[in-house]
C-alpha cells in the first residue's frame, strides 16, 4: 500500500504497537490520547500473541486509525542484504 509523506509517520507507531516488542512512549504521549485509541493500540499490540480471537490478519496495517502522527516523512532509508538493489 502506497502512503503519501504525511502518512508515513502514523504508520510507523502502528507498525511499532503491532509488530516490535517492547514499545515504549512517554507517559505524558500515552495519557495525553483518549481511553478509545489507548484501546485500539493496545489491542493492536496483543495481536499474535495475546488470547484466542486476537488474531492478526494479512490486512491488519490497512486501519491506521487513530491517527497518532501526522508529522511528513521526507527521507526514507532501505536496508537489505541484497547486494544488487541500489540506493
Amino acid at each position: 500500500m502506497a502512503l503519501d509523506d504525511s502518512a508515513k509517520a502514523n504508520a510507523a507507531i502502528h507498525l511499532a504497537f503491532e509488530h516490535v516488542e517492547n514499545t515504549y512512549c512517554t507517559p505524558t504521549w500515552w495519557t495525553g490520547l483518549d481511553e478509545a485509541a489507548r484501546g485500539r493500540l493496545v489491542h493492536r499490540s496483543m495481536t499474535g500473541i495475546g488470547p484466542p480471537g486476537i488474531g492478526r490478519g494479512t490486512s491488519s496495517l490497512a486501519n491506521l486509525e487513530p491517527i497518532l502522527s501526522q508529522a511528513a516523512v521526507v527521507r526514507e532509508a532501505i536496508f537489505t542484504q541484497d547486494p544488487e538493489v541500489v540506493q
